[in-house]
């Protein structure tokens, strides 16, 4: 009798547990996203494009060495519909996931977007820019050879920035050791880990995040 009343009560939950297998999907770290557009980072969260790449006119450039795309416009083919690039969150590009970056961030004409290189509860992303420093430049006496004073001159230098982006709110924090560690506070372990680590072992981060997201697995969760 108990075995009659273990087999009914599975197959009665059966239809939910295979809803809830439809219904959700576990965020690997290279997990392929639908192509398209997200205007929110609502509709990205869910994977569910408000557009497909086959519904627009675009103009766009996309770099996969440096994990960058820049867009012109965008224009939906069925009404003319233009869609503001500086208006939507981000977009997919071959289930590569791209995020927006806000003006300010990088120095280019066009709106630009960073792939998430790595999917999970705390996402990464990077982007390469520049920044004008001021250089000493010494000047040389032409009869001795030896510098007599020096001129400060700009140069160019290139920087890659670090981000962080939390699959489940959608704050981004660059990535520091301490603004990696209030996302890791619920791991005790990496939170050790990283305060023996200090700021100047920026390459070990990377690890710890990689780490964080096998540890704690996130979904995502369609309507």
């Amino acid at each position: 009798m108990k075995l009659v009343f273990q087999i009914f009560f599975l197959f009665c939950l059966f239809p939910y547990l295979t809803f809830a297998q439809k219904d959700s999907v576990l965020l690997t770290k290279n997990f392929d996203f639908e192509d398209g557009i997200f205007l929110t980072f609502e509709a990205f969260r869910k994977n569910k494009p408000d557009y497909k790449w086959e519904e627009l006119r675009s103009n766009l450039v996309a770099n996969p060495q440096t994990f960058m795309a820049q867009v012109e416009f965008l224009e939906v083919k069925e009404n003319n519909k233009i869609i503001e690039v500086e208006d939507i969150w981000g977009l997919s590009l071959g289930g590569m996931p791209y995020i927006r970056l806000e003006k300010g961030l990088v120095k280019k004409a066009l709106p630009t977007f960073a792939a998430l290189r790595v999917r999970g509860k705390i996402c990464y992303f990077e982007y390469e820019d520049f920044d004008e420093v001021e250089v000493p430049m010494p000047v040389y006496n032409p009869v001795t050879g030896k510098p007599y004073r020096y001129a400060k001159v700009n140069r160019r230098i290139d920087v890659i920035y670090e981000w962080i982006l939390d699959f489940e709110t959608g704050e981004t924090l660059p990535l520091t050791t301490e603004n990696l560690k209030k996302w890791v506070k619920d791991d005790a372990q990496l939170i050790k880990a990283l305060e023996s680590l200090g700021d100047e072992a920026r390459e070990k981060l990377f690890k710890c995040i990689l780490i964080y997201d096998d540890r704690h697995n996130v979904y995502i969760y369609q309507d």
